[in-house]
């Protein structure tokens, strides 16, 4: 069996099954689909739900900190740009003394 996930020099790519409305939020397992695929199964409630449960903590206090722009909520930019910054950071300062 194959796993559903690919490391390559961009990152991780995870092949998933979403199923909405799968009556609770889950994670079912891997599954082997007809044309030899591997993906990861996973059950939501709501999709807008879930993907709002996964994100408000990370973009929450960011909001917080930002002025108010009329409507305009520019956190997950600034949350894109972070991640950014941390990988930079890691690849260029952290990695050469590991590896």
């Amino acid at each position: 069996m194959t796993v559903p996930w690919r490391f390559s020099s961009s990152g991780v790519s995870v092949s998933l099954r979403v199923t909405p409305r799968g009556g609770r939020d889950d994670i079912d397992g891997i599954e082997t689909l007809s044309d030899g695929r591997s993906v990861l199964k996973v059950r939501v409630r709501a999709v807008a739900e879930f993907l709002y449960r996964i994100t408000e903590p990370l973009l929450a206090p960011i909001r917080n900190m930002l002025p108010n722009l009329g409507g305009l909520d520019i956190s997950p930019i600034i949350v894109i740009l972070i991640i950014m910054l941390i990988e930079r950071v890691i690849t260029y300062y952290i990695y050469p003394f590991v590896f």
